[in-house]
């Protein structure tokens, strides 16, 4: 017999991606049913009212201009230097907070923005220059990451506005979407 590496066993040497602890492992058959319950749920919904009232969100970050972080050089070079636009869009920053649905309206009609901005908002040079669009929810942070404060605001400012009576809002384990309290306190009441 050979080691256990080889391919008969379709096995191979992999790079650990996740460290998890034996708690982890322990709450997996939790984690499923709460899913499988979730998942019930969600048919029932939509059984009752329809796709259109199944959204799905998620944030996309990216940065104004991507660098790899390897490149090609001579052998012995202690110094490997690589171009860029400038140094500002190297560290800064944006987000954007996209939602979609496999209903008939497919996504929001409103595009939420979050830039970077040194003091988290802009000043006022840059917002009277800034392009404005009718499709467009444009805001700041420090980090031109979502806060929990930005999350709130795209509920109040892109989200519920174009919600119908009842809504199943699908989310992934950011801890800001798990804050329902926070998200009761703005909703509009006529909303279930």
């Amino acid at each position: 017999m050979g080691s256990y590496s080889e391919p008969y066993y379709n096995i191979c040497d992999r790079k650990i991606t996740k460290f998890v602890t034996e708690k982890h492992l322990k709450a997996e058959p939790d984690r499923k049913k709460r899913a499988e319950e979730c998942g019930a749920m969600v048919r029932e919904r939509i059984l009752a009212y329809g796709e259109d009232c199944l959204w799905n969100a998620d944030q996309s970050g990216f940065e104004y201009e991507m660098r790899p972080g390897r490149t090609l050089d001579f052998v012995g070079a202690k110094h490997v230097l690589a171009l860029t636009q400038s140094q500002n869009s190297m560290t800064h920053s944006y987000t954007v907070m996209m939602c979609v649905s496999p209903g008939v309206r497919k996504f929001l009609p409103v595009l939420f923005i979050t830039l970077q901005e040194p003091k988290g908002v802009f000043g006022p040079l840059v917002k009277k220059s800034m392009f404005k669009a009718g499709n467009l929810y444009v805001t700041a942070s420090t980090s031109g990451k979502m806060t929990k404060q930005l999350y709130i605001e795209w509920c109040v400012k892109a989200f519920f506005p174009q919600m119908n009576q009842h809504c199943i809002f699908l989310a992934d384990s950011w801890p800001m979407f798990a804050d329902q309290g926070a998200v009761d306190e703005v909703k509009p009441e006529e909303l279930e």
